[in-house]
């Protein structure tokens, strides 16, 4: 995968927060998700940062189901803060401009579209 071609729909919006899950940013980091999902169990945060910026879900896929995780922007920079190299901050800088500009349209009153998180990332890295 390259940079060109993110996660469609990586960032998206719940009644409460915005969010991206454990399979977009596999995609994106070019990670398989189970390792993932282990960075997460292995995180050394405090419950009550991992309750708050983590949630355990049933994700389908192609008619399987799958255990993942969706998680806030908090927890999305906690868990790729080790994340290195050029590719890996460029995609690091995206989601946060992704977050941020999905933030806005929400605070403006404008509902954001499943197609407007890739456009924000693209703009950022281009």
């Amino acid at each position: 995968m390259t940079i060109e071609t993110l996660p469609i729909n990586a960032i998206t919006s719940t009644e409460t927060k915005l969010v991206t899950n454990t399979f977009k940013v596999a995609e994106a980091f070019s990670k398989r998700h189970r390792d993932i999902i282990k960075k997460i169990n292995l995180l050394e945060c405090s419950a009550s940062f991992l309750t708050a910026n983590f949630c355990a879900v049933k994700y389908n896929h192609r008619g399987n189901v799958y255990d993942t995780y969706e998680m806030s922007k908090d927890g999305f920079m906690f868990l790729v803060m080790g994340f290195t190299g050029k590719k890996a901050a460029q995609i690091k800088e995206a989601y946060i401009n992704a977050f941020n500009a999905m933030a806005d349209k929400l605070s403006t009153g404008k509902q954001p579209t499943a197609r407007t998180a890739p456009k924000f990332i693209q703009h950022a890295i281009q």
